[in-house]
């Protein structure tokens, strides 16, 4: 299995067109404020609930609380402590797309671009696991030996060094926030996030991720107020891109 993240980019430049078009603080035009304006077209992926056993989605809460899921609701809007006779289901993670969705979303864009080989990851520097990889890991182990033999079981190794994000690479800044930025197959998105040991892994999805082919075909962003992922659609661009 492909363990390895993608790798820091040569430079900022291909940041450039994003940090031309995005103002994180504009939330009266929500999506645009996030992703950029003057886009053709715009999706929302509202992220899973945290809920198990599943099927449980933002529709359902939302019939069971007589709300209406309208195309910028909120989650806070449509939640109450009872949704659907079961509980409170758990709330959809804040600026974090699930594996399994964003490894279904990546499926998806990868057909509309021609260097799927080629895209840019920018990756926020606020999170903590970024700048833990020189801290050793601790681990507690608990063994049931009603016998009095310990069995003789190994602690986890500490993941390899290649398998890490690397953050010496160039970075660049949005208002309010700084990023990291990298380059690799779309693919790799999959594959950011912290490795507690060889054998534990969490990962986190991409703040902003593009093609290099053609910036502004397609850029997903996560975001954590609404909890769901903003994306554009650039319905100009070229047959490579279908419509």
């Amino acid at each position: 299995m492909d363990h390895q993240p993608p790798r820091p980019a040569g430079s900022a430049e291909p940041a450039q067109w994003l940090i031309d078009r995005v103002d994180l603080w504009d939330h009266q035009h929500w999506p645009t404020g996030m992703v950029g304006a003057g886009f053709g077209a715009y999706a929302r992926l509202l992220h899973p609930l945290d809920d198990h056993p599943g099927p449980l989605t933002w529709a359902t809460v939302a019939r069971a609380n007589s709300r209406i899921l309208h195309p910028s609701a909120w989650w806070e809007k449509i939640k109450s402590s009872a949704s659907s006779g079961r509980g409170r289901p758990g709330d959809p993670m804040r600026g974090d797309l699930n594996g399994w969705a964003l490894k279904a979303l990546c499926a998806i864009l990868a057909r509309h671009t021609t260097t799927a080989q080629a895209c840019c990851f920018a990756v926020w520097e606020g999170w903590g696991w970024l700048h833990d990889h020189d801290s050793p890991a601790s681990t507690i182990t608990a063994y049931y030996a009603p016998d009095g033999v310990i069995p003789d079981i190994q602690p986890p190794q500490p993941a390899p060094a290649q398998w890490r994000l690397a953050t010496s690479g160039p970075t660049f800044s949005l208002p309010g926030r700084r990023y990291h930025l990298f380059k690799g197959h779309i693919d790799a998105a999959v594959r950011i996030g912290h490795w507690v040991n060889e054998d534990f892994f969490i990962p986190q999805s991409p703040s902003f991720f593009w093609p290099a082919d053609t910036p502004g075909a397609w850029q997903p962003k996560s975001t954590t107020t609404p909890p769901s992922s903003a994306v554009h659609v650039n319905l100009s661009t070229s047959s490579a891109h279908p419509r």
